[in-house]
């Protein structure tokens, strides 16, 4: 179940196999999960750090743009490249401030597209303030059901602050903050998140990207979400 609250890489990655056995082992419980966890992070250091380089959030903010609709949101942590945690978002707004609902979707793990099926309770956030096309979301301490955690399976329990702009009408990204205390204790810090619109919340575009589609799709960091745009709202 989802807690209800008030008050906002340049390049395509697939999960190398060395780091999804990680992850998968990193979902069984037992007295050495700590020492899993520890070298879990050294093995993935590289990746994890080029993911963060790669979430900078550049260029100017829309600040006319509204993003009031459906969105696919997608949550990139540091602890799992290439495998979001993935939510059909809701924004209503009125140009000032916005109310954001996150219902999270199922993934199985080290997946990207299946089942996508709703699970637990949506994370309402309400009465965000829209200044000059950016915002900040506090969602407070959440817990999130495993069955939509594609890293490991595990439930997660977080503290998580998203830090985004409007990059248009269809699009918006930023970086994420915070602390996860379940299944292990991580530092969020340098994970990222991008949403882009859907016509309605039964749609499951693709994901991660694959620029050479052709077809729309969804990005994580502010750089890929600047750069297809275009592409994005001509459908």
């Amino acid at each position: 179940m989802l807690r209800t609250l008030t008050q906002a890489s340049r390049h395509r990655r697939a999960t190398p196999l060395y780091l999804a056995a990680s992850l998968f082992a990193l979902g069984a419980c037992g007295p050495d999960t700590e020492a899993r966890w520890n070298e879990y992070l050294d093995e993935t250091n590289d990746a994890r750090e080029a993911a963060a380089a790669a979430g900078s959030c550049e260029g100017d903010a829309c600040a006319a743009c509204d993003i009031s609709g459906y969105h696919l949101v997608g949550l990139e942590t540091l602890l799992g490249p290439g495998v979001p945690i993935q939510f059909m978002t809701e924004v209503i707004s009125d140009g000032d401030t916005a109310t954001f609902s996150f219902q999270p979707l199922s993934l199985d793990m080290g997946s990207t597209d299946s089942p996508r099926e709703e699970v637990g309770d949506p994370i309402v956030v309400s009465d965000v303030p829209i200044v000059d096309g950016t915002f900040i979301i506090d969602f407070g301490e959440v817990t999130v059901a495993g069955e939509a955690n594609p890293i490991s399976g595990g439930d997660i329990v977080a503290t998580i602050v998203l830090e985004g702009r409007i990059l248009s009408a269809d699009a918006w990204a930023g970086t994420v903050t915070g602390m996860a205390t379940s299944p292990v204790s991580a530092d969020l810090v340098g994970s990222t998140f991008g949403a882009y619109r859907v016509s309605d919340p039964s749609e499951r575009p693709a994901f991660p990207c694959d620029s050479s589609s052709g077809t729309k799709v969804c990005y994580t960091t502010c750089g890929l979400l600047s750069e297809y745009i275009d592409a994005m709202s001509g459908g």
